[in-house]
């Protein structure tokens, strides 16, 4: 209502060059091997191992003018940042060789036939998009950052912070948005800590399988417990006492609008339950038409801490800010599908499933 269209009340602006020459190069490899003990045992024993050569922008270099402005200012700012690991010289961030991850698995059958049948499994798996969410974006806040500027209402004075309004900002000009921004800009500097560790997941189900005539049934306990998250929190903003938000420091009248850093404190907890009926595909004996069919209801709990969704990077002011809580669009989900020969010839089948959904929001 101030400003009553008169004027626009920010710019947000990036220059310099848009485009970032990198690479990085991911190596996986995994072994794995079946081994039945007992006849109605069966043991799946596997292990991968994964390595990223700039998964976190190894040869990054915090540009000098950041470096100035955190050292003189840290010990203001709401989230004080340890520098000797927030300061990247382009040599103390170490590329990550641990990312071993064993895959255990087994099924038993409780009679001769295997009518009945119990199993179960345990994994640990590594997130391998660090390179994509942070590494690139980080370089490009040196190569082609983005800077805000804040305007003050046509004829008025500025406040702290803003810039008197003037009509010749109303242009497609690259050179006059480009001294406006060098000279009134804010740029926002991200700070990757340089012993950030990669996410990972620990993942385990157990189950039973009962053979019935024709049909399968089976109920799977399964469960994933999500650590080492990274996110991305602002160091100049933080709670109230109250919990309330915000309390803050200006590091904008000192050149920056925001310092961004990681860290890795946000997790996920799931929990669900599965119950399918399958009626594998096979042909009746008198006819050459066959079909098959599975049908699977889950039920699921989903919990996060440390940002507000599932997806999330960033996390307003900071990963101590939020607290575990509930996070569950689709609680419960029916999967069906089918597979069938239609009475003619030529061998053709028709298949796909069917997924009815029923959202209940926890």
């Amino acid at each position: 209502s101030t400003y009553n269209y008169a004027s626009p009340f920010e710019l947000r602006y990036g220059t310099g060059n848009p485009n970032v020459n990198t690479n990085n190069n991911q190596i996986g490899t995994y072994i794995q091997d079946d081994w039945s003990p007992k006849s109605r045992l069966t043991l799946n024993l596997g292990i991968r191992w994964d390595y990223e050569s700039h998964m976190l922008n190894y040869d990054y270099v915090t540009p000098k003018n950041v470096v100035d402005t955190l050292t003189r200012y840290n010990s203001q700012l709401i989230t004080p940042l340890d520098l000797g690991r927030y300061i990247s010289t382009g040599t103390n961030r170490k590329p990550f060789y641990g990312a071993f991850q064993p895959r255990l698995g087994f099924s038993y059958a409780l009679d001769e036939r295997g009518m009945t049948t119990i199993f179960g499994g345990f994994g640990i798996y590594y997130d391998r998009s660090q390179f994509d969410l942070f590494a690139v974006d980080e370089t490009q806040k040196l190569t082609h950052p983005t800077f805000n500027v804040q305007f003050a209402p046509r004829g008025a004075v500025p406040a702290p912070g803003q810039v008197a309004w003037n009509d010749s900002y109303l242009t497609a000009s690259r050179a006059t948005l480009d001294n406006l921004v060098h000279t009134s800009g804010r740029p926002e500097a991200w700070l990757i800590d340089s012993k950030a560790k990669v996410p990972k997941s620990n993942q385990w189900n157990i189950g039973i399988r009962q053979v019935i005539d024709e049909y399968t049934v089976s109920a799977t306990y399964a469960a994933v417990r999500g650590v080492d998250q990274m996110t991305l929190g602002w160091a100049n903003f933080g709670l109230k006492t109250d919990g309330s938000c915000c309390t803050s420091f200006d590091i904008g009248a000192h050149g920056f609008n925001n310092f961004i850093y990681s860290t890795n404190d946000a997790k996920t907890w799931y929990d669900a339950l599965q119950i399918q009926a399958d009626r594998p595909y096979r042909r009746a004996a008198e006819s050459q038409i066959g079909w098959g069919a599975g049908l699977a209801y889950t039920y699921a709990t989903r919990s996060i801490q440390g940002v507000d969704n599932l997806g999330h990077v960033f996390a307003f002011p900071n990963t101590l800010g939020i607290p575990s809580h509930p996070s569950n669009a689709e609680p419960q989900r029916l999967v069906a599908n089918f597979i069938f020969d239609p009475p003619f010839p030529f061998g053709i089948q028709l298949f796909g499933p069917v997924r009815p959904r029923a959202k209940v929001r926890l």
